[in-house]
């Protein structure tokens, strides 16, 4: 994920990414969840697009937390992103 990226966009991508990975879900499996494409799903997850509050809570629920939760993890990783960048990064993955 590039450096480049708005810090909201790039701490949602982490969280909606992690939440994934928890549930074993591949982009695939969580896009069938949703009215999704895969493709929209990567680019969520990489900070490549401003996914709108509606689409947000779509996914929130293909995850089973609500938008709050989705939110308060992406505030406490933007959060932590701003204090250790590097810890940050790795958390994101490829």
């Amino acid at each position: 994920m590039s450096t480049d990226k708005d810090p909201l966009l790039r701490a949602i991508a982490v969280v909606v990414r992690r939440r994934r990975l928890a549930r074993r879900l591949t982009v695939e499996g969580l896009a069938r969840k949703q009215p999704f494409t895969a493709s929209y799903v990567y680019k969520v997850e990489h900070g490549l697009t401003n996914a709108t509050v509606l689409k947000l809570a779509a996914l929130a629920k293909a995850l089973d937390i609500d938008l709050e939760q989705l939110f308060g993890e992406a505030e406490w990783e933007a959060y932590a992103a701003q204090r250790d960048p590097a810890e940050a990064a790795q958390a994101a993955g490829p």
